[in-house]
């Protein structure tokens, strides 16, 4: 499908940088992102992992996901620490 635009007129109002005075007070707000205030933790058969702030499920090494030379040993129930200041997955490392 074709489609053909026409300016119906020229908006100069904002050559400026300046806020036109109808649109001086408008309230643009921004969407509620919810965010889950619980760290997740999961065990199967195959792999066990949990996000900084969690819990450790298990005692053992745990390893950075996506920077598996960086591990910490932990006992059961031992939280998981945050790694270069932020929230990551760990795998224990059986």
């Amino acid at each position: 499908m074709d489609t053909t635009w026409r300016l119906l007129w020229r908006d100069d109002r904002y050559i400026d940088g300046s806020v036109p005075e109808e649109e001086k007070y408008y309230r643009f707000t921004q969407p509620d992102v919810k965010r889950s205030t619980q760290p997740t933790v999961a065990v199967n058969d195959q792999i066990t992992w949990a996000e900084s702030g969690a819990a450790a499920p298990k005692a053992g090494r745990w390893l950075v996901e996506s920077d598996m030379a960086t591990s910490v040993e932990l006992k059961a129930g031992e939280l998981l620490p945050l790694h270069q200041g932020r929230t990551v997955r760990w795998v224990l490392a059986e």
